[in-house]
């Protein structure tokens, strides 16, 4: 006798059934349009309008807020001058942190503090 597992099909009983009762839910909030009539895109945008209002009324009549923290736009970068130029430059991750932490500590920016670090190198001589 060999001891090779049986494959066997666990739904075997249920393949013969038909799924006839299983239909999906109705939207909650059934949008009634015009047969054939697609959504424009300023319509899409009132109506995502409206139901964010509806949620949001129904959420401070339940005690809630959404939103409840203020959204400040991330500051774009600029560039410190109008000479300069991306350089990708090699460190070890320990000397970068202690840069850092340097230009931390006196309030520069990394252009600054590495403005400040180059400016006590002594000149080329050509």
């Amino acid at each position: 006798m060999s001891s090779t597992p049986t494959k066997t099909n666990p739904f075997s009983s249920v393949e013969d059934d038909t799924y006839d009762d299983f239909a999906p839910k109705p939207p909650a909030n059934p949008i009634i349009r015009a047969q054939g009539s697609q959504p424009t895109p300023a319509v899409a945008t009132i109506e995502r309008t409206e139901q964010k209002a509806m949620v949001t009324k129904l959420a401070e009549e339940s005690g809630f807020t959404i939103n409840n923290f203020d959204e400040k736009p991330i500051p774009a970068r600029l560039a410190p001058g109008a000479n300069t130029f991306l350089k990708t430059v090699r460190l070890q991750v320990s000397d970068w942190n202690r840069f850092q932490v340097w230009c931390h500590e006196n309030g520069y920016s990394h252009w600054k503090g590495f403005h400040v670090l180059t400016s006590t190198l002594p000149a080329k001589n050509r």
